[in-house]
């Protein structure tokens, strides 16, 4: 992209073709004063405050947000003409405005209040009769005060192109305009908070936040979302209360982000956002708890560790380490999960460790591992916002990875990608794209949809035959395994037509990078192995043909796990076969480095093989003791009934979590976690 040159306040800057004045001064450390402008959203030019004077080929005043920058051009910010102008407006705003600052979560943060002081206005020149309109409370999380909004329309932007509901718009018309819904029905919207984020003046309103304190009040702290694997980036806002100021007790006030941390850009779900009461929840385990006459009672750390050790070690001595399983969790840190396996290898002398989502989808740490090797996964999440074309099958982004259909939404009003969804259900995605495929497939018959795709692509001639026999290996195996897949057969076994299948493989070919997402119903189905092999070779085949027309845009397949650690928790080797890192146990040179590093002899004996998990072994009695970290396995395994079962069979459990879980119900030691 071409770089221009300008100069902004006597100041050389560059900045990218087609970029707006405002964005050319954020990124250059500038100030324009604004309302309206949001780099997230489309440019409205609203609110008027950000007018400068621009000279080109002549001198003339230009709306910042709205005005791209070109070769040579000297832009002033702050003449007299300009500032006047922006008083005027703010007059105008103000007199309006209720200007309740002191009772207002919004102050301290808010744009309008931060411009009336940039600007040093005093009581304005209009007297008006302010706006009493009633506070709009029909949800328990977000809050609508009309009497601040100024149409600014930043709200309205953010539901419609970065959630994709457009649930609220302007209503009415002229001096009687305001926000709102259709015919002021409840909001019908995935609370995302979107609006709360990116409004300037406080109309929007977090209603869990209620005066829990200032923004100046707060301590910020980044860190990583808890709940799916997207891997979001929030900010606790902290305060002390005021009984515990001198103790420095802290508690989580509200939970907000920042545009310009993490993968997000600022960008939360309904989660990420409001689901943080949790963290300061009276039913969380306070204590250690001991089951005595079949009953839970709190005991101290000590007595704890000393019964836990004291079975596990009668265990050990009488059954050998092997008898003790482990579960791992999806849901905890790497670190975390690393100290567990190593506690079970080096100290219990176990390999029989786990973690549900290598249960649920055992062959998918294979799958993953070799789609990096053969750079069909090359790409990250971030990446589907430069996609020419996205692939969804079998996930709900809607419902299981919000952000990632903000990601995809942005993608498709940027670079007019095209947008094709494959799920058992009529699933909701609201999108803008022009080519919007929906694949709706019968149960089951995903690996056909695939077959069929690419079947299509080579039947139609979408690719270079002769290069592609030349780039890949097993072509013509794969050619000749296709035969039962054509359009005629595949409309009939999925239940979409010949048509929505050829316009979609169509699609996939078409020039520029492609990203396929594939979702929890590919890899904990029957045949996910299969499928994901089948997205696999749909892969291989298009890069392969890109490839030799020297093109960099690839299609990239990416895993939609479930929960915020479902990939750590197997990197860092929480698996029965394999050391942190994928190493196979029985790599006999390698165990040597790790005994040398751990300081201990390690056992190769491993009881989980043929398909067995940590419940068979259990069922079978394999196992004398399990020991559970962070899981929940009878809500979150798809047969609970056997999970309970198998829980009977041993004599010893230990679970270690944060709330008394089903899972934690059954245990005879339960440890609680920090969060």
């Amino acid at each position: 992209m071409k770089t221009i040159h300008l100069i902004v306040d006597d100041k050389p800057i560059i900045a990218q073709e087609g970029t707006n004045i405002f964005q050319a001064a954020i990124d250059n450390g500038i100030h324009i004063p604004g309302l309206c402008y949001h780099p997230k959203l489309s440019q409205f030019g609203g609110c008027r405050l950000c007018m400068v004077e621009v000279t080109e080929r002549r001198t003339g005043h230009r709306f910042a947000c709205a005005h791209p920058v070109s070769e040579g051009m000297s832009v002033k910010v702050n003449t007299p003409k300009v500032i006047r102008y922006r008083k005027s407006v703010m007059e105008y705003l103000l007199a309006h405005h209720p200007l309740d600052c002191p009772t207002c979560d919004k102050s301290g943060e808010c744009g309008l209040q931060d411009i009336t002081h940039e600007l040093n206005l005093s009581p304005g020149r209009f007297k008006t009769v302010r706006m009493n309109a009633p506070m709009i409370r029909n949800n328990p999380l977000l809050e609508l005060n009309r009497n601040r909004c100024i149409l600014c329309g930043r709200c309205v932007s953010a539901c419609k192109e970065i959630e994709g509901y457009g649930a609220i718009d302007f209503q009415n018309r002229g001096i009687k305009t305001v926000i709102g819904t259709a015919f002021d029905r409840p909001l019908e919207c995935s609370f995302c908070g979107g609006c709360v984020a990116v409004c300037p003046t406080g109309a929007w309103q977090d209603r869990t936040l209620g005066f829990k304190g200032r923004p100046w009040e707060f301590k910020n702290t980044p860190t990583i979302c808890p709940y799916c694997a997207v891997g979001c980036t929030v900010v606790l806002n902290t305060k002390a209360t005021p009984l515990r100021i001198e103790q420095g007790i802290e508690t989580v006030r509200r939970v907000t982000s920042d545009d310009y941390l993490g993968i997000n850009e600022g960008n939360l779900c309904i989660k990420g956002r409001f689901g943080h009461e949790f963290i300061h929840s009276p039913e969380r385990i306070k204590t250690p708890l001991i089951r005595k006459n079949g009953e839970l009672y709190p005991t101290s750390w000590d007595e704890a560790i000393e019964y836990v050790s004291k079975r596990f070690r009668q265990i050990i001595n009488e059954h050998g380490g092997k008898a003790i399983g482990g579960i791992g969790s999806e849901k905890c840190t790497n670190e975390e999960n690393y100290l567990f396996q190593k506690f079970c290898r080096s100290v219990l002398g176990t390999n029989n460790i786990d973690n549900l989502a290598n249960i649920k989808s055992p062959f998918l740490n294979g799958l993953i591992y070799e789609s990096i090797i053969n750079g069909i996964s090359s790409t990250s999440l971030k990446d589907i916002e430069n996609a020419n074309a996205i692939f969804f099958i079998g996930t709900d982004v809607t419902e299981a990875h919000p952000v990632v259909g903000s990601m995809a939404r942005k993608a498709i009003r940027l670079n007019n990608a095209n947008l094709i969804v494959a799920n058992v259900r009529n699933i909701l995605f609201n999108s803008t794209a022009k080519t919007n495929i929906r694949l709706r497939y019968t149960l089951g018959s995903q690996f056909t949809l695939i077959n069929a795709l690419i079947k299509a692509i080579i039947d139609e001639n979408l690719v270079d035959i002769k290069n592609i026999e030349t780039m890949t290996k097993n072509f013509n195996e794969l050619r000749s395994s296709l035969d039962k897949f054509g359009l005629e057969n595949a409309s009939k076994s999925t239940g979409v037509t010949k048509e929505t299948i050829r316009n979609a493989s169509l699609t996939l070919t078409k020039p520029g990078s492609c990203c396929i997402i594939c979702g929890k119903d590919i890899e904990e189905d029957p045949m996910g192995k299969e499928t994901i092999k089948a997205l696999m070779n749909l892969c291989a085949l298009i890069n392969a043909n890109r490839s030799a027309e020297t093109s960099n845009a690839r299609i990239s397949l990416l895993f939609a796990r479930s929960h915020s650690n479902s990939q750590g928790v197997n990197d860092m080797g929480v698996v029965p076969g394999f050391f942190p890192g994928y190493i196979d146990i029985n790599d006999a040179s390698y165990r040597e480095k790790i005994e040398k590093l751990w300081n201990t002899k390690l056992s190769d004996d491993i009881l989980m093989k043929e398909s067995l998990n940590v419940f068979d072994l259990a069922l079978n009695n394999k196992l004398k003791a399990i020991y559970v970290m962070g899981e929940n396995p009878i809500v979150n395994y798809p047969n609970g009934k056997e999970v309970r079962e198998a829980f009977k069979k041993v004599e010893f459990i230990v679970v270690q979590d944060t709330f008394l879980t089903e899972t934690a119900q059954l245990a005879d030691v339960i440890l609680p976690t920090a969060t």
